[in-house]
């Protein structure tokens, strides 16, 4: 318990202490004031996943960034499990907040309050899938590379398989494992769809958060044992 305490402490301060977030910050303000002046609950609610992804992605990558973040999780006499899922908490308790305020503000206006409730929750999920999967992915990509792939799924995730379809007619070769991709990531049109009650989005959600620290903390590990090779062979 302690192991995972400290590991929540320092995940809540990965985050904080960083510049790339508090610059999420106020991109994800900035878009939650925009969306305010809209009439329609869609845009509303679409700028909450949104803001729910694109703080997780900016959050997730400082998580186990190479360097001292990464480094600390070798360090840590725990089980494979404390760093990525500590970590995951720490970094909610930084953005939650932000994300459920945000999605009350917008989401409730002139609506009954079942179907914002479920919104935000979906966006809560959002936030903590997104968190786990550029986790996963900044020891292998570097933080910056991590970053700029997640906050690009996020910010175009929005447009269905179909649209993707369309958009890349002309080309066969891209255009089946760009579908594939789009059918298989957590994106915002599966967020749509699972405030819409789509079960089986909802469970694909699910299944990225599981999946995300599964990943990372192999990830994790695939970088020290290189390392470690690395350092043999020299």
């Amino acid at each position: 318990m302690q192991a995972l305490t400290a590991e929540v402490v320092l995940g809540a301060r990965l985050v904080v202490r960083h510049r790339s977030f508090r610059f999420a910050v106020a991109l994800a303000l900035a878009l939650l004031a925009a969306a305010a002046t809209s009439d329609s609950v869609t845009v509303e609610r679409h700028a909450v996943f949104v803001v729910a992804g694109t703080l997780g992605a900016a959050s997730g990558i400082r998580l186990t960034a190479p360097g001292a973040a990464l480094s600390a999780i070798r360090r840590a006499a725990a089980d494979w499990w404390v760093p990525p899922v500590g970590r995951l908490l720490g970094a909610l308790a930084v953005t939650a907040p932000i994300v459920f305020l945000g999605g009350v503000t917008l989401v409730s206006r002139g609506s009954d309050w079942r179907a914002p409730a479920g919104a935000v929750l979906v966006a809560l999920l959002f936030l903590a899938v997104w968190i786990v999967v550029s986790s996963a992915a900044a020891p292998l990509a570097g933080e910056a590379g991590a970053g700029a792939i997640a906050l690009l799924l996020v910010w175009f995730g929005g447009l269905a398989p179909s649209a993707v379809h369309q958009l890349l007619n002309g080309s066969v070769y891209l255009q089946r494992p760009a579908v594939l991709l789009w059918n298989t990531l957590p994106l915002g049109w599966r967020v749509d769809q699972a405030v819409d009650g789509s079960l089986v989005d909802l469970l694909v959600l699910c299944s990225w958060l599981v999946t995300g620290v599964l990943v990372g903390a192999w990830a994790v590990d695939w970088v020290f044992v290189r390392g470690v090779r690395g350092a043999d062979c020299l």
